[in-house]
Parts: structure tokens; C-alpha cells; sequence
């Protein structure tokens, strides 16, 4: 899965990504953890990464860490900022 290409501009900024979605005109501001998963979704990942991030650069538990990677997908995914949205809500790859 990764991030829209098209009509999305964001900017890393002290660690935290600042973004704007030109279809919407709908500013998004996403804190430092989610700057990570931001950076591995603009590359291309899976779930499984965007876990493993969580675990090993903030030392959560891995369920805690899933339940928080599931919430930014589906909110990204809600928002339309996927480029492969269908396959994120529910998915456990």
C-alpha cells in the first residue's frame, strides 16, 4: 500500500508531516509517530511494516501497535489518501 500520488502535497517539518489534499482542499497535520508510518506509506509498504516500525522504534507492545497502525490507515483510507485504499480496511497482510 502507499499514499496517493496525484494531488497530494506534503512537507516533513520538524519531524511531523504537514499535508494537503488539493482534490479536497483538506489540510492534514500528522504528529511524529505518524511521520513514520507517512514515510514507509510514501515509499510503499505493508501493514506488517508499518507494525514492525511502530514496535522497534517506539517499544510498543505489538497489538497496541497494530490497533494504532489500523486507525491511520483507515482514516487515510477514509480520507482518500491511498492509492490502493480497498485492499487497507480490514486487511492483515
Amino acid at each position: 500500500m502507499r499514499l496517493r500520488s496525484d494531488d497530494l502535497h506534503w512537507q516533513a517539518v520538524e519531524g511531523e508531516v504537514l499535508a494537503l489534499d488539493a482534490r479536497t482542499q483538506v489540510y492534514l497535520a500528522v504528529n511524529k509517530s505518524g511521520a513514520v508510518l507517512w514515510d514507509l506509506l510514501a515509499r510503499g509498504t505493508s501493514r506488517a511494516e508499518l507494525i514492525e516500525r511502530l514496535v522497534s522504534q517506539y517499544d510498543l507492545a505489538p497489538d497496541r501497535a497494530a490497533g494504532d497502525v489500523d486507525r491511520i490507515l483507515n482514516e487515510l483510507s477514509a480520507k482518500g489518501l491511498l492509492a490502493d485504499a480497498e485492499r487497507v480496511v480490514g486487511a492483515r497482510t
